[in-house]
């Protein structure tokens, strides 16, 4: 009866860790999407028009930096914002395709598109009469960027972290298109 009560004891606390940490690691806010804020912890959101539908045929464009309200605020200015849900609508007349690609700074004028760095594995498959298996045979950091990319007239959403200071758009028309892009800025 001694051993018993020790041993159950350490098994009881053994239970608690694994749920303890098993529930940190399964928990939705350790899996949440990047740049998703921990739920009930956005203390405020607000949302700016970048670019008001406006007509473009093929080339390379950028919002307005500064972009100042009717108030005077700069919208680019998002310094105490923490991401950005990017929403791109477009009408595209006949084929085209509007790519659109959130830039930040810490200065306006110094930018670099938003993108992230993943690691991206290559493999090798490998057939042994009926069993198939694959081989990992390298990895490397892989980066990719934020865009919406529209074919096709709709909207399209995209959920940013945001960095630096300043924030803008760089518009990439092939044929012609009309665009808006506007952004809601959470704090969390």
């Amino acid at each position: 009866m001694r051993r018993i009560k020790p041993l159950l004891a350490v098994l009881l606390l053994t239970a608690l860790l694994v749920t303890v940490f098993v529930g940190g690691i399964l928990s939705p806010a350790v899996w949440a999407d990047i740049g998703a804020p921990r739920p009930g912890t956005v203390q405020r959101a607000v949302s700016y028009t970048y670019l008001t539908a406006t007509a473009g045929v093929t080339g390379t464009t950028y919002t307005d930096v500064p972009n100042t309200t009717a108030g005077g605020l700069d919208v680019t200015r998002i310094a105490d914002w923490h991401a950005a849900d990017v929403f791109v609508t477009a009408d595209i007349a006949g084929t085209g395709t509007v790519t659109v690609t959130p830039q930040l700074s810490p200065d306006q004028s110094n930018w670099a598109d938003a993108d992230y760095q993943y690691v991206a594995q290559s493999g090798t498959v490998v057939n042994s009469g009926a069993v198939t298996s694959t081989i990992t045979t390298a990895s490397s950091i892989a980066t990719q960027t934020y865009q919406a990319i529209l074919t096709a007239d709709g909207t399209e959403v995209v959920r940013v972290p945001l960095a630096g200071e300043y924030l803008r758009f760089k518009i990439e028309r092939v044929g012609t298109i009309t665009a808006t892009v506007l952004a809601t800025l959470r704090n969390d």
